[in-house]
């Protein structure tokens, strides 16, 4: 239960409220089928959190939102670093930065910022609406709305009138640390034809998790007193091989250690910075340019989750996770008719950089216990790591820090016939290309260079790759009036794929791995070497063992039959499907994979009653998954 919770609003209203009594819902009006339409007309399942909800509930993040959605999964290891489904479509977690796409698409108002790994956790501030489009919506969103799109629509410039808000808050929740932010917009009319919009933020959530102390004592495995000879300085290798005789001193004695370092409480802030700038010009009564650039820092430290091991909210790191998730977008609409014709353009430039470190040492003590004593943790714990002088490392715990640079640019060009029309239809282009530069270090302080990755101190392992993903598509969408009730809509997008996957990964070549620099030397057919063999040449590589390339082409497809039995009730029935684009694997050996595929069977209803007092949808559906990407 909360302490002590303020919220302090003044200085104007981010959304207008209608004071006049009603007694009956609102019309909401979305965008999912990239045409304005009454969300009791849409033929979809569709959930929206306007922006007076958003507002009346505080919805300030990506976790208070998909609370409210019943159609919306996820799994989350803390901001920025969530995945999120439909309808259960997922494949776990997408960790490897190198491996599949997510299975869902998230849009910021019509550009798509998708991203491998950790979805945007934009915070939530002067926001129309939040639409949840459920199944696969392959036809109009095209690539990784596999299960589904979540759309989240800002506030655009108004040149009507000036309008401006701020709100404050300060809050206190049980035992976690205070937290407290500011945030506020302005909507500045120009002229009568342009405006713009500003927003800022600054938010601090307060930590619940507390990191304890805890100590480990590690002993060098020595199932004999031979000694084995091929480790550093020809001492013996730490790989479940004996120790070197009793006479060389302290070669096999035990190390304690402890994390008292890295003890805190409430550990697990999360401070957030940010801003929106939208211009709007309405260069005469048929078009109109809305530029936007929007961006967003958001720092975070410990972990969101507990081990039940040290106690309730408590964990043991020897490290101090912190994930840093830097981001802007910058945006163009370009919105227009030719004759009775909509012409849309939307394009946008998406940079992301990550930093993020996690602690690994308990995968670390878990190995090495499963790996030699079969699954023996305490008190003693067995290690296979020794300095050079046979040794055992002080510190033999391990952390990954992964660095990843996300680019995304993408263009879409759309045309759309006179709503109004019995047949009215979409068609339009997409192009995206999005990079990944991936660096993930798994570093252990104080490693001998004999464990070592090549020129990369203190890491024992290392994924340093270069991925770019390019999608090409034309689409089409129609809707044909077959009565006044009955409507038949069909669409279907070509789509091409060309995915690349360039870099290393892997261990060193002392003869304990099949990865990393074996790969290299061995790789067949060969693949470019930057390094002879045991000689590291300088960069960021030891060696490229990594050069691959995914090609293919398909279509995805559409059919939805809607009649209107009357003004307050629908019902509708779907054929559709739904992809996401193939990809690498990282082994030279180990063929591309293809794009998976959903269909989805669907019949739903859209329903309101009691003289539009209530309002109930719902839908039943059945969905087949074809070459699921694991």
């Amino acid at each position: 239960m909360p302490l002590a919770t303020a919220m302090l609003a003044g200085g104007g209203a981010a959304y207008a409220a209608d004071t006049t009594e009603t007694t009956t819902l609102e019309e909401v009006v979305v965008t999912a089928q990239k045409r304005s339409e009454d969300l009791q007309k849409v033929p979809i399942s569709l959930q929206v959190l306007g922006g007076e909800k958003l507002q009346q509930l505080q919805v300030q993040e990506f976790d208070d939102y998909a609370k409210l959605l019943p159609s919306l999964s996820f799994k989350s290891i803390g901001p920025g670093q969530t995945e999120i489904f439909f309808r259960g479509i997922s494949t776990g977690a997408g960790a490897l930065h190198a491996g599949f796409l997510p299975s869902t698409g998230l849009y910021l108002d019509d550009i798509p910022i998708t991203t491998v790994a950790g979805n945007l956790d934009l915070h939530v501030y002067d926001i129309a609406r939040v639409e949840a489009l459920a199944g696969p919506q392959g036809t109009l969103y095209g690539a990784s709305s596999l299960s589904g799109t979540l759309r989240i629509i800002t506030n655009k410039p108004d040149p009507s009138a000036f309008s401006a808000g701020y709100d404050l808050k300060a809050d206190k929740w049980g035992k976690g640390g205070p937290g407290g932010g500011i945030e506020g917009f302005v909507n500045i009319p120009l002229s009568e034809h342009a405006a713009i919009r500003l927003v800022g933020y600054y938010d601090h959530d307060g930590g619940y998790i507390n990191n304890v102390y805890r100590q480990d004592t590690f002993q060098r495995f020595s199932p004999t007193g031979t000694p084995v000879a091929g480790g550093p300085t020809g001492l013996p290798d730490g790989f479940g091989n004996p120790c070197a005789p009793s006479g060389v001193a302290g070669n096999c004695a035990p190390v304690t250690i402890n994390n008292a370092n890295a003890v805190k409480s409430r550990l697990n802030t999360v401070d957030s910075a940010g801003g929106r700038a939208a211009l709007k010009v309405d260069l005469n009564d048929q078009w109109s340019i809305t530029p936007t650039v929007i961006a967003q820092h958001q720092k975070t430290q410990g972990d969101f989750g507990y081990d039940p091991h040290y106690g309730d909210l408590n964990v043991a790191n020897y490290f101090t996770p912190q994930n840093v998730d830097n981001w802007y977008q910058s945006a163009l609409t370009v919105e227009g008719k030719i004759s009775n014709w909509d012409l849309v353009y939307t394009g946008g430039w998406f940079e992301r950089k990550v930093d993020n470190l996690v602690d690994y040492s308990q995968y670390s003590i878990a190995y090495d216990a499963q790996a030699i004593k079969g699954g023996s943790f305490s008190p003693t714990t067995y290690t296979r790591f020794i300095d050079a002088t046979g040794h055992l490392l002080d510190r033999a715990v391990q952390y990954t820090q992964n660095h990843d640079k996300y680019t995304k640019m993408n263009h879409e060009l759309r045309v759309s016939s006179p709503a109004d029309n019995r047949f009215r239809a979409t068609a339009g282009l997409f192009y995206q290309r999005q990079t990944d530069n991936i660096r993930a270090e798994f570093n252990i302080p104080n490693l001998p260079v004999y464990y070592e990755v090549p020129g990369q101190k203190n890491v024992y392992y290392l994924s340093q790759q270069d991925r770019t993903d390019r999608d090409y598509a034309v689409f089409g969408d129609g809707t044909f009036d077959i009565t006044d009730k009955l409507k038949l809509t069909a669409g279907i997008r070509e789509f091409w794929v060309n995915n690349t996957l360039y870099g290393f990964f892997g261990f060193n070549d002392n003869g304990y791995s099949s990865t990393g620099l074996d790969i290299c030397n061995d790789a067949v057919p060969p693949i470019p070497v930057v390094t002879t063999p045991g000689v590291y040449t300088g960069g960021n590589q030891p060696c490229v063992n990594t050069n691959k390339k995914a090609v293919e082409h398909g279509e995805t497809h559409k059919i939805n039959f809607q009649y209107q039995i009357d003004p307050d009730a629908m019902v509708y029935a779907t054929w559709s499907t739904g992809f996401r684009p193939g990809g690498n694997n990282r082994r030279p050996e180990a063929l591309s994979y293809n794009a998976d595929t959903l269909t989805n069977f669907e019949i739903g209803w859209k329903t309101s009653w009691l003289d539009r007092r209530v309002r109930w949808n719902g839908a039943v559906f059945y969905e087949k998954w074809k070459d699921a990407q694991v």
